[in-house]
């Protein structure tokens, strides 16, 4: 009986450690990443702070609507866009990148779609998870202007 205890308390105490190291996974991606959570029908349940920070809008506004009724590919390419939603809900993971002008400034983002499918194969959830590569895409602009008038130089000569 006391082997049986010791064994409960000793799994009772990793079971604490890894809800506190996931808790520390969880609150590192959600002061880094974008993220979203939708359902199959495709409305949003979950949207975190830096989302709405990056994109704007405010959570208690963008919780509960369809994710249809906010993306731009969805209003603008009604077909690319089933065809996206169709494969997640197969349970195939998507990724896309997009750019927005969000205040007089462009914004790129990179997400992933990943399915969380039941022991029954069907999708429960859709997890998002972006990032902000605005940055990087403008070093890319610059490195591209300076290539192109390095090649004009080379050329001069």
């Amino acid at each position: 009986m006391e082997q049986s205890l010791l064994e409960i308390k000793v799994e009772q105490e990793l079971n604490l450690q890894r809800e506190d190291e996931i808790k520390a996974l969880l609150q590192a991606l959600d002061h880094t990443c974008l993220v979203t959570e939708l359902d199959p029908s495709g409305a949003i349940t979950y949207i975190n702070n830096k989302n709405t920070e990056t994109l704007g809008g405010q959570k208690e506004e963008i919780e509960g609507k369809l994710i249809s009724d906010l993306d731009f590919v969805a209003k603008n390419k009604p077909k690319e866009f089933k065809k996206f939603w169709d494969s997640l809900i197969e349970g195939k993971k998507q990724s896309r990148e997009f750019m927005l002008t969000i205040d007089g400034k462009e914004v790129t983002i990179s997400e992933v779609y990943t399915p969380i499918v039941n022991e029954h194969g069907q999708v429960t959830k859709i997890i998002n998870i972006g990032f902000d590569i605005s940055e990087i895409k403008r070093k890319e602009k610059e490195m591209s202007a300076l290539i192109a008038e390095l090649e004009t130089l080379r050329k001069k000569k």
